[in-house]
């Protein structure tokens, strides 16, 4: 929760590369078992995480948390 934000906030680019990975796995690995019995689904899960990590992006640069949500 709070280490990943953290860094996630880093001004360190390496720190901040490996919490948006960890944050994408974690997405995933919510969104898997969703969609895991119908192939043709798969591909939402990959964009739907894409599109929740992209708004987290922009959210956090815009200084809102997860207690200012959109």
């Amino acid at each position: 929760g709070r280490e990943l934000l953290a860094g996630c906030l880093s001004e360190a680019p390496a720190l901040r590369q490996r919490a948006y990975q960890s944050l994408g796995q974690r997405l995933q690995r919510m969104l898997w078992p969703r969609v895991a019995s119908d192939p043709r689904l798969q591909h939402l899960a990959e964009d739907c995480a894409q599109e929740a990590l992209f708004k987290i992006h922009q959210q956090l640069e815009a200084g809102k948390g997860p207690d200012d949500p959109e």
